[in-house]
């Protein structure tokens, strides 16, 4: 059993097949995912079978949910496949809006990315770039970028 905080950006049509084993009808239903606390974002795409499965996840596009996954893989005709299937899923991004106090809240309060000091930002916002010079001659190693 592994676990990982994901934002669900896509849920993906239901796929339908008839099971060899008894005949019945089986849903599979997937989900594409992005990974939130990493610094390069994976894209990761879960999928589990069953309605109840499906029902009890209770996924929502643009919402953040700590999954609880296993992988598997399986070989045919001398190639392998390998699923993520997902059996569990908890909202962990409704509670945590609501507990956030206003001026932490990205919707609304205090924005700590604004600069209070105006003559500062219009001093930075008129500072010329800074120069690049090259000089071959002086050092035959640098690179001109």
């Amino acid at each position: 059993m592994l676990n990982i905080t994901v934002k669900v950006e896509k849920v993906l049509e239901r796929q339908s097949f008839t099971s060899k084993r008894d005949g019945a009808t089986v849903n599979r239903y997937s989900f594409v995912a992005v990974t939130t606390a990493e610094q390069y974002p994976k894209t990761i795409c879960f999928s589990c079978l069953g309605d109840d499965t499906w029902a009890k996840l209770d996924i929502v596009e643009g919402g953040t949910y700590d999954v609880s996954f296993d992988i598997t893989s399986r070989e045919w005709n001398g190639k392998y496949f390998t699923d993520i299937n997902a059996f569990r899923a908890q909202r962990i991004d409704t509670d945590a809006a609501a507990s956030v106090p206003p001026s932490l809240n990205h919707t609304g309060g205090t924005d700590f990315r604004r600069n209070n000091n105006t003559a500062a930002t219009k001093k930075s916002a008129t500072a010329p770039p800074p120069s690049v010079t090259t000089d071959e001659t002086s050092n035959p190693d640098s690179l001109p970028f």
